[in-house]
């Protein structure tokens, strides 16, 4: 998304659709996943520690190398998420300060007479 606001003149004119619901239940929803995977990792390790105690052989390096691929992937998951609902919180702020920007260039843009008018009969 860019810094600069309505680019084209005649884009004043229309409001910014934006699902703002939507995106912020999404963005809810990101964070309380991601804290979810997050805080069950202290028993996924805990759980994987005591089936491994005496394990030994060809299946328990296995193992490791792929209980080390499911926490580094479980992680990435949890930056991924956390960082989606980053993105969606600054997408729904964009909408909102392009939508004030709007609204301020469609009232810049109107002749003195009609501000005129509008100050005297609000309605």
């Amino acid at each position: 998304m860019s810094d600069s606001h309505t680019p084209d003149p005649h884009a004043i004119k229309e409001d910014v659709r934006y699902p703002h619901a939507e995106s912020a239940e999404l963005a809810r929803r990101c964070r309380a996943l991601a804290s979810l995977l997050d805080s069950q990792q202290w028993q996924r390790k805990s759980l994987a520690d005591n089936a491994i105690a005496d394990w030994q052989g060809f299946y328990r390096a296995d193992f490791d190398q792929t209980r080390n691929n499911m926490k580094a992937n479980a992680g990435t998951l949890v930056d991924n998420l956390r960082t989606l609902a980053n993105d969606l919180d600054n997408s729904a702020k964009w909408a909102r300060d392009e939508q004030a920007a709007r609204e301020k260039a469609r009232e810049d843009s109107k002749p003195v007479w009609e501000k005129v008018l509008d100050a005297i009969n609000p309605f």
